[in-house]
C-alpha cells in the first residue's frame, strides 16, 4: 500500500515524511523537479510522497495508484501564508520547473497573498470534492 501526503507545501509535509519513515514506509519528500515530468513513472520506487509535486497531481497518482491511502495536511490559512511568505523570502531563485509547478499551483512564483489565498481554498476544495465524490462512487455505488 502506497500513501501520499497531498497538503500543499508548508503544512506539515516534512512532519508527516518523517512518520512515515518511522512507521516503515519508504517515502520521498518533494520529489525532485527534475523528476516531475516522469513522477508517476518515479513513485513506483517509493512507498510514498508529500509535498507539492504530490499535491499538484494527486487525482493522477489515485488512478494509478487506486488502492492507496492519500494524507491532506493543512493548518489555517493566515498562518500559511505567513509560512510561505517567509520561506519564499528565504529562498534563492527557483529552477524553472520549480517555477513552472509553483505557477501551476498558487497562480504565481512571487508571493502574492491574494493569489496564494486564491490557490489554498480552490486546493483544499478540489481535494475535498474529489474525494466526496470518490466516496459516492465506491460506497454508495456497492449499496445500491
Amino acid at each position: 500500500m502506497k500513501i501520499f501526503g497531498i497538503g500543499l507545501s508548508r503544512t506539515g509535509t516534512v512532519s508527516l515524511t518523517i512518520a512515515l519513515k518511522i512507521l516503515g514506509y519508504n517515502v520521498i519528500h518533494s520529489p525532485r523537479p527534475e523528476l516531475v515530468p516522469e513522477l508517476l513513472h518515479e513513485l513506483r520506487k517509493w512507498d510514498g510522497a508529500t509535498d507539492a509535486p504530490i499535491a499538484l497531481a494527486f487525482e493522477e497518482i489515485d488512478r494509478m495508484f487506486p488502492d492507496s491511502k492519500f494524507i491532506l495536511t493543512t493548518r489555517s490559512l493566515e498562518s500559511w501564508l505567513k509560512s510561505y511568505e517567509n520561506y519564499l523570502s528565504k529562498r534563492p531563485k527557483q529552477a524553472t520547473n520549480v517555477a513552472v509547478m509553483q505557477k501551476k499551483l498558487y497562480g504565481s512564483v512571487e508571493f502574492n497573498k491574494e493569489e496564494y489565498t486564491k490557490a489554498f481554498n480552490k486546493h483544499h476544495a478540489k481535494v475535498i470534492e474529489y474525494y466526496n465524490g470518490f466516496f459516492k462512487r465506491r460506497w454508495l455505488g456497492k449499496v445500491m
